[in-house]
């Protein structure tokens, strides 16, 4: 096992209408066989609109904004299947830093 300081950023804004009460769920889940890991997901709640995740594993990942997520659900294959094409797909190395993404909000039962 290798602990490392150099994990990256990701950071942005939802777009659609996001409750200033009821934020978003984001969360970034990775891809590959690091999907079967809950360690390699990372998970945040927006705030006014923006998000910012840091301390990920470099690694392939996609990133998505739910109005609202059932507890682990992201960590369900099945349940991701139909969000695949709004997510984000990246690649994050050692430090790097994604900025200003904008993530579509996705709302139950689209």
């Amino acid at each position: 096992m290798v602990f490392s300081p150099g994990g990256a950023t990701v950071s942005g804004k939802i777009t659609g209408e996001v409750s200033a009460t009821r934020p978003a769920r984001i969360t970034l889940v990775p891809q590959g066989p690091r999907q079967n890991n809950p360690m390699f997901y990372v998970r945040a709640t927006s705030s006014n609109g923006t998000f910012n995740l840091s301390g990920i594993a470099p690694g392939q990942y996609r990133l998505f904004a739910f109005e609202s997520l059932p507890i682990s659900a992201d960590e369900n294959a099945a349940f991701l299947e139909s969000y695949q094409s709004p997510g984000l797909a990246l690649v994050l190395d050692v430090n790097s830093s994604v900025c200003n993404l904008e993530l579509p909000l996705l709302r139950s039962g689209r």
